[in-house]
């Protein structure tokens, strides 16, 4: 609602002269009328063929919950003159009735989803007048299949898909698939090769080996272990935080580590996480099994 409200008051920019035999003004001009059946002095309507300008619909649906409610609603003093009541005025009452009382009408009034359909519309009709026409969304992660761009789609009406689509490929993706792209592309993020050498963000870190992300943090901030940034991800060497881990582990562990030792070390923890990896695929599997019954 808010986004209309804006909207609403930048229509007047938008008015322009069209060719001969168009309407004056186009569609800003439409949004801005009060509609083709007008509003009576108490803002009724009839909804049967208007044109759907914003005074038109927030007005018809603003009538339409208050006589739902039992709660008469009216649009400030009649118009003098038999005039046609002020779109302004119509827009400006409406607009604090339908903020006040949507929750009421999510939990109550059965034509809430048309109601809600007609919103969705009217404010993409007013975003393409006010140039407000939005690009599609982009997700954060890579498609599975090509590693191409995710998008929102928008529709010839300016609505927003609700499936994220491959923009190289095609294919969709529902929540639960994008979900789980997304909690991919974390866990490939999170550990990185780079010249042979591994390197981990710290809370990646901090969950394999069962420690605090206040300890991993630490050692790095007291300069213990090698850090380096990539793509603006403060990434640590694991071999170097692996070894401030041995004295948990690793009996007879202290002090500086020999070669063969730090050998040791890493054999160790491969196997460490190896284990603890299948452990976690295994758990993943009772749970789908348990989410499938």
């Amino acid at each position: 609602m808010d986004d209309i409200a804006d909207m609403w008051s930048e229509l007047p920019d938008h008015l322009e002269r069209h060719p001969e035999g168009d309407l004056p003004g186009g569609d800003a001009q439409v949004l801005l009328a009060a509609g083709s059946e007008g509003l009576d002095e108490t803002g009724e309507t009839s909804k049967d063929n208007d044109p759907g300008s914003v005074a038109f619909d927030l007005g018809w649906w603003a009538m339409d919950w208050s006589e739902e409610r039992g709660d008469p609603l009216t649009f400030g003093p009649p118009p003098r003159d038999g005039r046609q009541r002020s779109p302004a005025t119509v827009v400006a009452v409406a607009l604090d009735y339908l903020r006040a009382h949507g929750r009421w009408a999510a939990q109550h009034h059965l034509g809430y989803d048309t109601y809600a359909a007609d919103i969705r519309k009217l404010h993409a009709r007013m975003e393409t007048v006010t140039a407000r026409h939005r690009a599609p969304t982009r997700a954060g992660v890579p498609c599975f299949d090509c590693g191409g761009d995710l998008i929102h789609e928008i529709d010839d009406n300016g609505l927003e898909d609700c499936e994220w689509t491959c923009q190289v490929c095609r294919r969709r993706y529902t929540d639960r698939a994008y979900a789980l792209a997304l909690a991919q592309h974390a866990q490939d993020a999170s550990l990185v090769t780079i010249d042979g050498e591994q390197w981990a963000t710290v809370a990646r870190l901090a969950h394999d080996l069962d420690r605090s992300v206040n300890t991993v943090t630490a050692w790095y901030l007291r300069g213990a272990v090698r850090t380096l940034r990539r793509r603006g991800v403060l990434l640590l060497h694991t071999l170097d935080v692996h070894a401030r881990h041995l004295p948990w582990w690793l009996p007879g562990s202290v002090g500086p580590l020999s070669p063969a030792d730090y050998r040791q070390a890493e054999q160790t923890m491969r196997y460490r996480l190896a284990l603890r990896a299948t452990r976690r695929e295994a758990d993943t599997e009772r749970q789908r099994e348990a989410r499938a019954s």
